[in-house]
């Protein structure tokens, strides 16, 4: 469980008219030797402008990097990718972000192994880099072991869990190694649109 919040532009589906509304970000998961972090934010509101009722339900994989304002000051400049948006009578709009800050102030995160996939099939299709197939292919092997496993005691779930995390675990290094490649796509046309 995380609890944190994020300014998230509003567009209303009934009047098309935008409004801000401090989300709530209620699970993130990741890794920040990679830089990505899928966050799963909603909350409730209404329309100021013709007082529709709106429901924010988003999940999105984020980016952030350090970045030197053009007034010389120090920022934490956030973007995002692959947003799936399930939002009722509303759809978000610039979740694109940047603010004055030392970092995030989420710690102690992780892949599951569906989180993993997801992210491995994303980035395949953003990059077309056939070097990932290879850590798919484990995932998926493992994740069919991780499956079969039992977790019905407390000894059990410890036994699933550490695998899961030494098999995730075991793929980072390259993982990163093919990120860190694509800079061109998974952050230089991103970061571009920052002022310099």
């Amino acid at each position: 469980m995380f609890d944190s919040s994020q300014d998230v532009n509003l567009i209303c589906s009934k009047c098309g008219k935008k409004s801000v509304v401090n989300a709530d970000i209620y699970e993130v998961v990741g890794d920040d030797r990679l830089n990505f972090y899928k966050m799963s934010c909603q909350e409730s509101g209404v329309c100021p402008h013709c007082g529709n009722e709106m429901e924010l339900n988003i999940r999105y994989w984020q980016r952030e990097f350090d970045y030197k304002k053009p007034d010389g000051k120090n920022a934490w400049c956030y973007f995002t990718l692959w947003t799936d948006d399930k939002s009722v009578d509303c759809s978000s709009d610039g979740l694109t972000g940047l603010f004055e800050s030392s970092g995030h102030d989420y710690f102690n995160i992780k892949f599951s192994f569906v989180d993993a996939l997801e992210i491995v099939n994303k980035l395949y299709k953003e990059t077309h880099d056939e070097a990932l197939l290879p850590i798919k292919n484990v995932l998926e092997e493992k994740l069919a072991v991780y499956i079969k496993m039992p977790k019905d005691s407390e000894e059990d779930r410890e036994a699933s869990g550490l695998f899961e995390f030494d098999t995730i675990e075991s793929l980072i290094p390259e993982l990163k190694r093919i990120i860190d490649s694509h800079d061109d796509v998974l952050k230089d046309a991103y970061l571009s649109q920052f002022p310099d």
